[in-house]
């Protein structure tokens, strides 16, 4: 199985989105393991890039057929009980940003575990420019 799935996307976002991902995959495998797959639950699908970095930094994007993402940042600590270095999650709206920005925002992703630790979540919300959530308006 090749590291990006060659599933057929029903909904066009989640197409467009998977090829964007095909096209960067070579660069973002140079740097860890990389994959992008399909599920689906009823009817509904979803685009699943999953990475996993040299130095243990996973980032994950999830990306709904509604058109809706979620974004997820983590790096645990050693040991088996370790817990969480950091856990970071963004959401946001395919049809807000064109899906190469998409992938950018993934790839710069790329680089958290070089930014201080107090600054972190501050540059990935800068990155992936999510909207505010209406507690935060």
């Amino acid at each position: 199985m090749s590291a990006i799935e060659d599933s057929k996307f029903d909904t066009s976002a989640l197409a467009n989105l998977a090829a964007a991902f095909r096209r960067r995959g070579k660069a973002i495998r140079h740097h860890g393991e990389f994959s992008v797959t399909r599920e689906t639950e009823g009817d509904d699908e979803r685009l699943n890039a999953d990475y996993s970095g040299r130095s243990k930094l996973n980032l994950r994007l999830s990306a709904w057929g509604m058109g809706d993402w979620w974004f997820l940042a983590c790096q645990s600590r050693p040991g088996r009980n370790g817990g969480w270095l950091f856990k970071h999650e963004l959401r946001g709206k395919l049809d807000a940003r064109p899906v190469e920005a998409i992938v950018k925002a993934f790839e710069d992703s790329m680089l958290l575990g070089y930014w201080a630790a107090d600054e972190q979540f501050a540059k990935l919300k800068e990155v992936w420019h999510p909207p505010p959530r209406p507690d935060e308006a």
